[in-house]
């Protein structure tokens, strides 16, 4: 589910951030980490499933073959807002905007997984469902970043001085970007949801949403 491009080098941002990643001989990033820590743990409970479930590395692998497969077609770029072309704080609402026209696309490939019936999968019916609700989750959870993000790029005295997501572009494969505010969002993201489905508009708030707006200045 992750992006497939080159991964993206690492590099910390200037003070202004305004400057994307740039090359960087050793240490090399995509945004995979950030997808994982926006949609939590792909299986619940603390088992180390490759090692307690399985009877041998073999059927792990194909465990988690059939579970990746499921979801290869798809065709929802997670980092859609990589094609906006601005840097700084003017980058930032048209990558929210990308990342609504994403969660739309991604609306309804779910909905066409979720109806597929399949025969002979090592993946359960619980499983396929846990790994949808995920993917909802990341998805929403980035919204909420972009959002929080936006209100403060709005005005120039909030958003001085801060490290903002969506004001570069592969801003996802830097943990400069998220670290801060990701957890917490996170957080927020749970308590306040309310299975409204994939956020794709601003017609309706949800919740979680005005809990983050509530919250911003404290999130970056």
């Amino acid at each position: 589910m992750w992006r497939n491009a080159a991964e993206r080098p690492f590099n910390v941002p200037s003070t202004d951030a305004t400057t994307e990643p740039s090359s960087h001989s050793q240490d090399e990033y995509n945004s995979a980490r950030y997808w994982e820590l926006a949609g939590g743990p792909m299986h619940k409970g603390t088992l180390d499933l490759s090692e307690m479930r399985f009877c041998c590395d073999t059927c792990s692998k194909e465990h988690a073959t059939h579970l990746q497969s499921l979801l290869q077609d798809m065709g929802i770029d997670l980092d859609a807002d990589d094609a906006v072309t601005r840097t700084g704080r003017a980058r930032v609402g048209y990558a929210f905007q990308l990342a609504l026209r994403r969660n739309e696309v991604a609306a309804r490939s779910l909905r066409i997984v979720k109806n597929v019936k399949r025969t002979y999968m090592a993946v359960s019916p619980e499983e396929i469902e846990h790994r949808r609700n995920q993917i909802i989750t990341a998805l929403n959870v980035d919204i909420g970043m972009l959002y929080a993000s936006k209100l403060l790029a709005e005005c120039a005295n909030l958003s001085k001085g801060k490290v903002l997501p969506g004001t570069v572009k592969y801003w996802r494969d830097d943990p400069s970007y998220y670290a801060k505010a990701l957890s917490e969002v996170v957080k927020i993201y749970s308590k306040a949801n309310r299975k409204e489905g994939i956020m794709s508009s601003m017609l309706t708030t949800p919740r979680f949403v005005e809990v983050i707006a509530a919250r911003v200045n404290r999130l970056f």
